[in-house]
């Protein structure tokens, strides 16, 4: 007699090897995707900070922090087109979102803020870290999940005058700049 189907046992190997498979499989590409997820995060913040020093450089209306001192520079005045896909699919918040630009004795240190809003009191990005700790190898611990308590718009970063202080070392922080 030719048989020409599967029997029962041959069935139910396969069921088990196909989710031995997934077992593996599923947790591996998840972590790729977080991994990927956290290196767009990074990459975004590399590139707010390359634009807050473009704009410094090229717009002479903005006077640049004595030594010591700071400016805030917020995503919502700068080109943003950049930072229209953040990588969670939620969208940057514009004025929680901000370069720190501190006088080093003539060089200067850039702190960045990127906050992604993913829903009601759920935020993602990378809260004040500073620029060159973006492009170290262990970078990843950077980005951090936020609540709404933990953050601060623009707007009020004169009530947040001493966390800023303590995060960044600075001594006075000007006026945030708004330009465009």
């Amino acid at each position: 007699m030719n048989k020409k189907a599967f029997t029962l046992v041959e069935l139910l190997a396969s069921l088990v090897i196909l989710g031995v498979l997934m077992l593996v499989a599923v947790p591996t590409v998840t972590r790729i995707i977080n991994n990927n997820k956290i290196d767009t995060y990074l990459e975004d913040a590399k590139r707010f900070v390359s634009n807050v020093e473009y704009s410094l450089k090229t717009n002479t209306n903005i006077n640049l922090p004595e030594k010591n001192n700071c400016i805030i520079v917020a995503l919502e005045y700068l080109e943003s087109s950049d930072f229209d896909n953040p990588p969670s699919g939620g969208e940057y918040d514009v004025k929680k979102s901000f370069v720190i630009v501190k006088n080093n004795s003539n060089s200067y240190e850039y702190y960045v803020r990127l906050i992604e809003i993913l829903g009601t009191n759920n935020y993602r990005g990378v809260d004040l870290a500073k620029y060159e700790d973006l492009s170290e190898k262990n970078a990843q611990k950077e980005v951090v999940g936020l609540k709404e308590s933990d953050i601060f718009s623009i707007d009020k970063y004169n009530s947040n005058k001493s966390y800023i202080k303590s995060a960044t070392g600075c001594i006075n922080i000007s006026s945030a700049y708004y330009f465009n």
